[in-house]
């Protein structure tokens, strides 16, 4: 069946990164640019969110590992202007401590040194705790009121992490370098299937690399420990031992003296283990497998012009093909401080762990007796079909439903209508088990079915969750969901870059690029099969006439009667639509890919110096479009269920002021960040993020009489913009913190 066609125009941005050339790393590398995966959205204290190129799987990596790079998941993090300071390879021991509002407090050191025949071994700590911005999730609260097993919210917040790294040559390119660190939360963490309590949420690397020449290799493991983590929605524990391991070595040759070639081969092995607990049915043939190979060049065509191309070849083991990435960039450089870059790429971004592995009951819905699970599942590699046939059903459609558990039924309400009479009859004996003969045994045709589609957004609302034709805006149908294919980016982009040395820079660049394939966030795929409501009336107005003729019923009530009556079975969710690899009754959350979209982007950004210790720094980013709709001519707010939002907003803005007195050790910052609002819908999570205006500020001094001392104080939201900056997130206000660090050498 073909694939769902979008409309011509999806901008993608990547927040900031929006000045970036080409949004895939592929097509940077060979221009020797990096790619900044977009300034962070602040969800908590120390919890960050980066919405990268899969923009609308904004919590890729939340509950399974995705990359050779940093995991783009919700990231521990430090309150701004508590970084810690990038050293470098310089020598030296010091110590910071901290504290401030939110019952902050805490401290980090280093130490780095020079060992046996010139080493370099640092090592780095840090502790910090506090008490969290308090949220309250409106599906938490509603779910906890009906369940007494559902953990509360717990707002406080305690990390800590160690770190080393021994350089064998640090003076020289060639020769080892291991590092590795440990990283461990207790607090909140957002997932794409809602918030989750870590009691020891831990991380922890360790990486080798190897240099000789024109020889390079790199190796990587890096694993994952849940400890005592639970979903706040549904009180399942997380179990995660996962463990992800990648390995790239690489050569490079120079042909004459003008051209460069850089090859080699790169492997990554993603290993789940979660006890069943995220990869449920997959849990024991969840292993991904990537190999492939790459080739760089570099030719100087004259000093002021070069060509840089790149060529990847990828095999994923969940993935059929061989996927190719070219790229090619042209960088001229017409004046000293001038350089204009122009590249085209192709690139291939493989699907998420999360997206062909992923199992987790997401929720729960519940409508009287029936109980339906939210069921959040990756696509199989044989994806999700509907072929298997029960005649009489819808379309010959086949139903699963929580009154007859293990079965598999025809798609029409009217089979379980008696087990529903004899329920009803059950709950109120007296009163309701006389009518019980007046309504049973419908005539075949009698009760007719219809289809209406589960809505996260109504149901995390509190308002009826399911839509029908008349809101869609098209009939609901079964659409199978065929397995995923890679996302393919072809893209073209311009920058130019001009650059004073000692006055400043400027920087602006636009981009233009079309995505084939694109991977939607989890969406509902299931039907769900309730009661026409013509077919329903008449059935019920036919089945009262006799209670009103044998003076059952009195005549005054008569219509009263059938109103509830109709009204209350047409709310009755009587059985889903399930595919044929589930055999279980649910509202099945799941991934697909799409056609083909357009993606635009624009930026521009500044850096003034004032003078050698006063700087100006702006920055601003614009996209022609938040939200794709997919039903054409219906409102265009991302609000509707079939809208796909970029989870971005339109506009972004940054303006700062910078003073770094080398001489007196004062220094001093104060930045603006303004954004507009937008429209988020990722993983269980969708609703509208207000924009907002936020003050940030920052001092640094020496202290006197002690000159191994220097203080800071740090101010955030200092106007207390209370804001939210992604949906599922807590309110940010004001933070106060001061710091105190001593330089021991």
């Amino acid at each position: 069946m073909p694939r769902r066609q979008l409309p011509p125009r999806l901008p993608l941005i990547l927040a900031l990164a929006w000045l970036a050339l080409d949004p895939t790393p592929r097509a940077a590398e060979a221009q020797g640019l990096s790619v900044n995966p977009g300034s962070p959205l602040e969800v908590g204290l120390v919890q960050r969110l980066f919405i990268g190129p899969n923009f609308t799987n904004a919590f890729a990596g939340s509950l399974l590992p995705v990359s050779w790079h940093d995991e783009q998941w919700t990231r521990f993090s430090f309150p701004y202007g508590l970084e810690p300071l990038s050293r470098g390879d310089s020598t030296g021991t010091e110590g910071t401590l901290f504290g401030g509002g939110r019952a902050l407090a805490g401290g980090r050191f280093r130490h780095a040194d020079r060992v046996g025949g010139g080493a370099l071994f640092e090592a780095t700590g840090h502790y910090l705790r506090g008490t969290d911005w308090p949220f309250v999730d409106p599906v938490e609260k509603r779910l906890r009121e009906s369940s007494a097993f559902l953990p509360a919210r717990d707002d406080r917040l305690e990390r800590w992490g160690a770190g080393m790294r021994y350089d064998r040559r640090p003076d020289d390119p060639d020769g080892w370098v291991f590092e590795g660190g440990l990283d461990r939360l207790r607090g909140n963490q957002l997932t794409e299937l809602g918030a989750a309590h870590a009691g020891s949420w831990t991380r922890w690397h360790g990486q080798a690399r190897y240099r000789r020449g024109r020889l390079s290799a790199d190796a990587l493991v890096r694993g994952r420990g849940a400890g005592e983590a639970v979903f706040y929605r549904t009180g399942r524990a997380i179990e995660d031992r996962s463990l992800f391991f990648a390995g790239r070595i690489g050569h490079s040759i120079r042909l004459g003296g003008r051209h460069q070639l850089l090859y080699g081969a790169d492997v990554r092995n993603t290993r789940p283990v979660t006890d069943g607990t995220v990869t449920g049915v997959y849990e024991d043939a969840d292993e991904i497998l990537v190999a492939g190979g790459y080739l760089n060049s570099s030719t100087r065509i004259s000093d002021r012009l070069h060509l840089a191309g790149a060529l990847q070849l990828e095999r994923h083991s969940r993935v059929g093909g061989l996927t190719v990435s070219p790229a090619a960039s042209l960088i001229l450089q017409p004046a000293r401080g001038h350089s204009f870059f122009a590249t085209a790429a192709r690139s291939a971004f493989m699907p998420s762990a999360d997206q062909l592995l992923l199992d987790v009951r997401a929720g729960r819905m519940t409508a009287g007796v029936l109980i339906y699970d939210l069921m959040a599942r990756g696509v199989p590699d044989g994806g999700f079909t509907f072929n298997d046939r029960c005649p009489g059903g819808y379309r010959d459609l086949c139903m699963r439903s929580p009154l007859a558990p293990g079965e598999r039924l025809p798609a029409d309400p009217s089979v379980l209508w008696n087990t529903l009479v004899e329920i009803a009859a059950a709950s109120d004996p007296m009163a309701l088990r006389p009518l019980r003969p007046f309504f049973r045994d419908p005539e075949p045709g009698e009760l007719l079915p219809r289809l209406l589609l589960f809505n996260q957004k109504e149901w995390a609302a509190g308002r009826p969750p399911f839509l029908g034709e008349e809101v869609l805006g098209r009939p609901v149908g079964i659409d199978p969901v065929d397995p995923l294919e890679p996302s393919i980016v072809n893209s073209l982009s311009l920058h130019y870059r001009i650059e004073v040395e000692g006055r400043g820079r400027i920087s602006a660049a636009i981009g233009r690029s079309s995505v084939d394939n694109f991977i939607g966030p989890l969406r509902v795929e299931t039907p769900t099969v309730f009661f026409e409501p013509e077919s329903t009336r008449a059935f019920i107005e036919k089945r009262v006439e006799p209670m009103v003729r044998q003076g059952i019923v009195f005549p005054a009530l008569r219509d009263l009667l059938i109103h509830d009556l109709t009204n209350l079975v047409l709310e009755l969710p009587v059985g889903t639509i399930m595919p044929d690899q589930v055999t279980t009754p649910g509202l099945l959350l799941t991934y697909r890919n799409y056609g083909r979209v357009d993606l635009s982007t624009a930026g521009l950004s500044a850096e003034v110096s004032l003078t050698p210790a006063l700087s100006l720094e702006g920055t601003h980013a614009h996209i022609s479009e938040q939200c794709f709709d997919f039903v054409e001519d219906a409102a265009t707010d991302c609000s509707d269920l079939e809208d796909i939002s970029l989870n971005l907003p339109k506009t972004k803005s940054s303006f700062s002021i910078r003073y770094e007195g080398a001489e007196s050790g004062y220094s001093a910052e104060a930045r603006i960040r303004r954004q507009r609002g937008f429209y988020a819908n990722a993983g269980v999570y969708a609703g509208d993020v207000e924009g907002y205006t936020v003050l940030d500020a920052q001092v640094g001094l020496p202290v006197p009489g002690l000159p191994r001392v220097s203080a800071a104080l740090i101010g955030t939201n200092l106007l207390d913009d209370r804001h939210q900056e992604f949906i599922g997130a807590p309110e940010i206000g004001r933070l106060l913190v001061a710091s105190l660090t001593y330089a021991f050498r």
